[in-house]
């Protein structure tokens, strides 16, 4: 926590693209970063919700925040691959509804859970200029809980030697930590693949 949670709260540089990750549900969450010239990622911010669906969350608190922080910047946005899927009770899928919203969002390469896991540990475990490749606002408070302990895996319940189930549980701190896995996991993959990113835009 102490390598990797900035000081104060980091501001946004305005000459690089604002980069979404997003995880959907009636939890829906999303995760906002950027990548410094020297390629060392800064997670600036996040959004977190509760009983609330995707459009709701991006009309009331994503957009919000992005007008009132970020106006101008171009966004580049993954989410969870789940978001191309109709639910039982909608019409729209997630990605369409983000696309009403303005936020025109792609679907990450997987959902595999340790691909988007290491996606995040690879920054994690290394260092660009004599400081830490990952660095996280402190106004990030569940992202913070989460690396801190909160994103956990459950104990199977069985006699004998301690057994954990082979992936977290889900959690107010597990979606946003799943967002941040899907955005970062576009994030690996554009720089070792040539693959069409996400578009990218200006909001106006």
């Amino acid at each position: 926590d102490g390598f990797h949670v900035a000081e104060k709260d980091i501001e946004p540089m305005r000459g690089l693209p604002l980069r979404l990750g997003w995880d959907y549900g009636l939890t829906p969450a999303c995760a906002f970063f950027q990548v410094t010239p020297q390629g060392k990622v800064i997670v600036i911010d996040e959004a977190v919700s509760q009983d609330m669906g995707i459009r709701r969350f991006a009309q009331e608190i994503v957009k919000p925040l992005i007008a009132n922080k970020y106006e101008g910047m171009r966004i580049i946005s993954h989410g969870d691959p789940a978001g191309t899927q109709r639910s039982q009770t909608e019409e729209d899928t997630c990605m369409q509804i983000l696309k009403e919203e303005g936020i025109e969002t792609v679907p990450a390469e997987t959902q595999e859970y340790i691909k988007r896991r290491e996606a995040v540990a690879v920054y994690l475990t290394k260092n660009i200029d004599g400081g830490p490749a990952f660095q996280l606002s402190p106004c990030c408070r569940y992202l913070r809980k989460g690396f801190n302990g909160a994103y956990k895996y459950d104990r199977v319940q069985v006699t004998g030697e301690e057994r954990f189930k082979d992936r977290p549980s889900k959690t107010l701190h597990s979606h946003v930590h799943e967002g941040l896995q899907y955005g970062m996991l576009e994030l690996s993959h554009s720089q070792n693949v040539t693959r069409p990113r996400a578009r990218e835009r200006t909001r106006r």
